[in-house]
């Protein structure tokens, strides 16, 4: 009983990081900020697991459509007013494919590590470089295919920046996994029975 309630705990603890992230914004383009909340996806994923970490990232999505204001509003300059978005639309369907994407790579850090059976700096590495890139095709797949967003723009201005970006905080992921690896446990493949 007392393994499912700290479990539980840190399910909760990681969905709430994963809010804070998405509340700091850092000045990073003109017409959008950068956030901090792929550190937390990714960092559930490679301490807590495959099942642990994207059940951190469920709970984080489902207290976000239940009304908590866990979402970044859109960039002003995003086109919802050309394809006639409601609000609540432009608050959850435009980043439906950012949600599962941050459950998707949470799951496969959690697997590379689980799999790779430690922290070593290439498991830690394939773990990041793989969930930050789930991340991306499926929160720019959706707007692409679902919305007709051209792919140009979206390269440009959505998957570029933002990406390399993500990537850097990806390395200050890597170097505080690398610095505390002795103090964690890698996770095993988990049941929730």
């Amino acid at each position: 009983m007392r393994k499912y309630l700290v479990d539980l705990a840190l399910i909760g603890f990681f969905a709430l990081l994963t809010a804070t992230g998405a509340a700091i914004k850092l000045p990073f383009l003109p017409y959008h900020p950068s956030t901090l909340q792929i550190i937390p996806v990714v960092l559930s994923g490679i301490v807590l697991g495959s099942t642990r970490g994207p059940l951190s990232q469920i709970l984080f999505v489902f207290l976000g459509l239940m009304g908590l204001p866990l979402f970044n509003e859109l960039a002003p300059a995003f086109p919802t007013p050309a394809i006639g978005a409601s609000p609540l639309f432009a608050r959850t369907g435009l980043k439906a494919g950012w949600l599962i994407g941050f459950v998707v790579a949470s799951y496969i850090a959690g697997r590379v590590i689980e799999f790779s059976r430690g922290y070593s700096a290439a498991a830690v590495a394939a773990a990041l470089l793989g969930s930050v890139t789930v991340t991306y095709l499926i929160g720019l797949g959706i707007p692409i295919v679902v919305l007709k967003v051209p792919l140009r723009e979206t390269f440009f201005g959505w998957f570029w920046p933002f990406f390399l970006a993500d990537l850097g905080k990806g390395v200050l992921v890597f170097m505080f996994i690398m610095n505390t690896r002795k103090l964690l446990s890698p996770p095993q493949t988990y049941t929730i029975l």
